[in-house]
């Protein structure tokens, strides 16, 4: 039996080597366009854009083509973004160092929200 485990962990490891050998990965930074090179969260939204929340830069967002940055310039709480989270409607909520900031994807427009 132990002999059996060991071939096949052999096996699945060589296997998953020759799979990772091909992976041509492709890097984006801040001279790509990204708001910053630090990265605390990722999203990828239902239209297939990718949400960046950085560390100081704000929120990146990359439709494959175009970067688009968004920071307290924009109505982002802070430009310490730790979390993102879409809501049923498609709405963005960011986790940010000075509270939660929503963008409201239908208007875009952008919210700072707080409980006073």
């Amino acid at each position: 039996m132990i002999k059996k485990v060991f071939f096949l962990s052999l096996m699945i490891a060589l296997s998953s080597n020759i799979i990772f050998s091909e992976v041509k990965w492709i890097k984006y930074k801040k001279s790509d366009g990204l708001a910053n090179n630090y990265i605390n969260a990722i999203v990828i939204d239902p239209f297939g854009n990718k949400w960046f929340g950085t560390w100081g830069g704000g929120v990146s967002k990359f439709d494959g083509v175009k970067w688009t940055n968004y920071t307290t310039d924009d109505g982002l709480a802070n430009n310490r973004v730790n979390s993102i989270a879409i809501d049923s409607k498609g709405n963005m909520w960011f986790g940010t160092g000075d509270g939660v900031s929503f963008l409201n994807c239908n208007t875009s427009s952008s919210d700072k929200n707080s409980n006073n």
